[in-house]
């Protein structure tokens, strides 16, 4: 070739079309259609074992790469995003923020149906009906996420980075017509997994993602957006947060120090961050191993950098390394009676005497421990404990010997003014789900606490009588429906004289509800010391139910930074300590922590006027801003526009 040829720049290079050449050449065609699919079905995946029962958590922090890659890969080119813009016929079939959310819809059904199997035990319907409610909170994340991948391109791009090289105008002219370009570079299939269509045109090939401060600044937008979509599942149509992102870390005492500032959000919004982080570093490695030019990834450090501080901050505050225990703490003596009664018999009147029978045997043991608090799970008694006599007098056979704090759990109810003198079986009355607490003193009246968070489907069927269906899919599982209570209750024991939060079923997974029991009461009291939570987990058998249920319940304990005792009727019994570590657990040789048994525990409860956390006294403030924030981004993607437009 002689030497004097003149050169001329190569014709505008798309990267994308690069790319897109490459993956036809070597993958089969209903592999390339079907694999953004299987990438989020596989984020799913990965996400159900991040939780209980598997349990592991280190998965957690690629669990979503899948998913972002599949996003990623459906960004359209500038020209294709115009033509789909002025084609309006078009747009809902070929739009990339639907295909988004479709795939963000796909790995949301097969978590959700996954990691809430369990449901089957109680409502097969029920949880086909859940799955797709839940997998829209998925679907919206990745639809943001699109349309952000689509702004940061267009908008932030614009910086020539990378450039092609040039070749002779002659040799391009002699080409034949079936010319074939070589075989991409090195990285050039992992970069067309993470394809972005909107980095590429033009003489030069423009790639944001080669910046750190606009991956950083990605990465951040995307996780207040996770946190903004878990916030909202939180308490929308009454909520049901369980299973978070960041609730994977909740063996990881150090790390989940941060949920004293931030609750679950902050550890949600972590996870998240370094997913992306994780994604975009791939596609980086990529384009700079295609052009043989490596930069140093201010990112990628800063992240780990940052994920190293937080867990340093959170070991820093743990005992032996921490400070010593605070002057005025109090130690509390502790047993709970696990009776394991199945729950085809709680409410069997035939069965009464059984149950009697199994709580009269275990407490008798649990006496001669001489606590100076005995706790029975949630509705503990077949029968309302202050209506029934039968009941009544049985319990109170306990109570009366004195010396010791009884807490347990029952039916409470209210009857109707109009009813007074009516045989008890024509009276119309008002269920309650209530926790009761019996002080050695004789004259102390009970105290009564009457759950607040009642479960949807589980305590009351929504609109049971205006829209039947719902009714339908709980079957006779919930016959009836319990009334929620007026306020918190926070029981005063006597010796020792401490404040306790009684906690019923779920309610200790509910980080705004625990933390109206911590604070100063409306009555002018102070807030509670230690939290006790009665559940029964027996609807949920030998599942991973209860084992998800206290992985929720850690995080009330860093987030007021008091301690927890758990009594279930089956499930977990234990004891949690203000670092949100589980200390004591009851398990059998048969069963495990399904068996019947009794638990002794000796428990440090902080003074009445012990400093709380932020998250205590301020709530979801964090979780808010990330609500806020992702609005801002949202906005932004609409009315942000290219500059050629």
């Amino acid at each position: 070739m002689p030497a004097d040829l003149p050169t001329a720049p190569a014709p505008p290079l798309s990267t994308a079309t690069a790319e897109a050449s490459f993956l036809e050449q070597r993958l089969p065609r209903w592999l390339r259609a079907l694999w953004p699919w299987l990438a989020a079905a596989a984020s799913g995946a990965l996400l159900v074992l991040a939780f209980p029962a598997w349990n592991q958590a280190w998965l957690a922090w690629i669990a979503l790469v899948p998913l972002i890659a599949a996003v990623w890969s459906g960004v359209p080119a500038q020209k294709d995003a115009l033509v789909l813009e002025k084609n309006r016929r078009r747009v809902f079939l070929r739009s990339p923020d639907l295909r988004a959310a479709a795939l963000g819809y796909v790995a949301g059904l097969v978590f959700f149906w996954s990691v809430f199997s369990w449901l089957t035990t109680v409502t097969a319907p029920g949880l086909i009906a859940l799955g797709p409610y839940m997998a829209f909170y998925f679907a919206f994340w990745t639809w943001l996420l699109a349309r952000l991948l689509r702004l940061f391109g267009q908008r932030f791009g614009q910086e020539t980075e990378l450039r092609p090289p040039t070749i002779p105008s002659a040799t391009a002219a002699r080409r034949p017509k079936n010319y074939a370009p070589p075989e991409p570079p090195r990285g050039m299939l992992l970069g067309s997994l993470f394809s972005f269509r909107g980095l590429g045109g033009g003489p030069a090939t423009r790639h944001w993602v080669l910046r750190s401060r606009w991956n950083l600044a990605l990465a951040a937008l995307g996780a207040s957006a996770w946190v903004a979509q878990e916030w909202v599942r939180s308490w929308l149509f009454s909520g049901w947060g369980w299973n978070s992102l960041g609730a994977a870390l909740h063996d990881n005492t150090p790390l989940i120090q941060l949920a004293q500032w931030t609750g679950v959000g902050g550890l949600s919004f972590l996870v998240a961050f370094v997913n992306v982080i994780a994604a975009v570093t791939v596609r980086r490695f990529a384009l700079e191993l295609r052009h043989r030019r490596v930069r140093p990834h201010f990112d990628f450090t800063l992240t780990l950098a940052a994920l190293l501080t937080i867990f340093a901050a959170g070991f820093a505050q743990l005992r032996p390394f921490g400070p010593a225990a605070a002057e005025g703490e109090t130690t509390l003596r502790v047993a709970c009676v696990q009776a394991a009664i199945p729950q085809n018999q709680k409410w069997d009147p035939e069965f009464q005497q059984r149950i009697f029978d199994t709580y009269k045997e275990l407490t008798e043991v649990a006496l001669a421990y001489r606590p100076q608090l005995l706790v029975w799970p949630e509705a503990a008694t077949p029968q309302p404990f202050l209506n029934e006599r039968a009941n009544f007098d049985f319990v109170m056979n306990f109570a009366g010997r004195g010396g010791f704090n009884f807490l347990l759990g029952t039916i409470d109810q209210d009857f109707d003014a109009d009813t007074a003198g009516t045989p008890p079986s024509q009276t119309s009355a008002h269920d309650f789900n209530a926790a009761v607490l019996l002080t050695p003193g004789a004259a102390d009246p009970p105290q009564v606490y009457r759950k607040l968070h009642l479960v949807p489907f589980g305590e009351f069927v929504p609109f049971r009588k205006s829209f039947p269906l719902f009714a339908w899919v709980v079957g006779d599982q919930v016959p009836s429906d319990f009334e929620p209570g007026a306020e918190p209750q926070v029981f005063e024991l006597r010796a020792p004289a401490l404040r306790v939060a009684p906690l019923i079923c779920f309610e200790d997974t509910v980080a705004t509800l625990v933390r109206r029991f911590v604070v100063r009461q409306p009555d002018g009291g102070a807030g509670a010391q230690v939290l006790v939570d009665l559940t029964n987990d027996a609807w949920f058998e030998r599942t991973a139910a209860s084992r998800q249920h206290v992985a929720e319940a850690v995080f009330r304990c860093v987030e007021t930074r008091r301690p927890m005792v758990r009594c279930a009727n089956t499930g977990v019994t234990c004891v949690i300590d203000r670092f949100g570590r589980v200390r004591q657990i009851l398990r059998t040789d048969s069963d495990g922590t399904f068996g019947r048994g009794v638990m002794f525990a000796e428990i440090e409860v902080p003074r009445v006027d012990a400093p709380l956390p932020f998250f205590a006294r301020h709530g979801e403030v964090f979780a808010q801003s990330c609500a806020g924030i992702a609005v801002a981004a949202l906005c932004a993607t609409f009315f942000l526009r290219r500059k050629h437009e």
